[in-house]
């Protein structure tokens, strides 16, 4: 690929990740209050109006109306603007990091992000994690597993059933010594499909990153309020961040950990 259409492709998917994230805050809102995402305008969560198309536009909407909607002047989240920019960033950094390897897989990519940061972001503000978008996660590693071989069939397979098996045992584990659930039920169906599409090296980069991301995260959290130990945190936005992180650099930086392990 000529390096002026790789240029041209990578600025079309930041912008098309921009609108991807602008539909991302739609399943974020929506799924969990059981409102169809494909009928009805967006519109204010505050006042309940339309929002004008030239209101819509992502990321600059936002900044244009300094998070503020047009007709009742509340304010509107900052996370719509974060989770718009975030996709964009996204999208584009998966075109630049898989498409000289593989453009099944930086396109993937791109859908995988987008149903990540959805579970992520239903969980933070709900505690709910939507059994279709863990559908949509498993049907990419499926197409992976067919279409593409950056990651082998085989390394996928046994990616989902580490999490599988990991997840798992830790929730079952919780329930029989603990009598509670340590870990959700959604969390193990997440990381079983999330496998298939990252492999057994990103799986098990991912799983590390978000176990002691979540230590370090709570212990600071627990140390500046000493009731934390008796509230509950959703453990997927640790889970989702890794595997996102999982997804781009957890094959090479394991392989390149192995290496030097090997080498010496």
């Amino acid at each position: 690929m000529s390096s002026y259409y790789y240029t041209v492709f990578a600025v079309l998917s930041f912008i098309f990740g921009s609108c991807a994230g602008s539909f991302t805050n739609v399943l974020i809102y929506r799924i969990p209050k059981g409102i169809s995402v494909v009928k009805g305008r967006s519109f204010c969560p505050c006042c309940k109006r339309k929002i004008r198309f030239y209101d819509n536009i992502p990321m600059l909407s936002w900044l244009l109306l300094r998070g503020r909607c047009r007709d009742c002047k509340e304010k509107i989240s900052f996370r719509y603007f974060f989770v718009e920019f975030c996709s964009a960033i996204l999208w584009c950094a998966s075109w630049l990091c898989f498409a000289n390897t593989s453009v099944v897989y930086a396109v993937f990519g791109m859908l995988f992000c987008t149903a990540v940061l959805t579970v992520i972001f239903t969980d933070f503000d709900d505690c709910f994690v939507p059994d279709r978008m863990i559908v949509f996660i498993a049907i990419c590693g499926v197409v992976l597993c067919l279409s593409d071989r950056f990651i082998s069939v085989y390394s996928r397979l046994f990616g989902m059933l580490f999490c599988f098996l990991f997840f798992g045992g830790s929730y079952l584990g919780s329930k029989i010594l603990l009598k509670r659930e340590g870990l959700g039920l959604g969390d193990v169906k997440f990381m079983t499909a999330a496998g298939l599409c990252l492999g057994l090296k990103s799986s098990f980069f991912s799983t590390l990153v978000s176990c002691v991301v979540a230590a370090v995260v709570l212990s600071i959290l627990s140390a500046i309020n000493k009731n934390t130990g008796k509230r509950e945190y959703p453990f997927i936005p640790f889970l989702g961040s890794g595997c996102i992180i999982g997804y781009f650099y957890g094959e090479r930086l394991v392989e390149l950990y192995l290496s030097l392990f090997i080498g010496g």
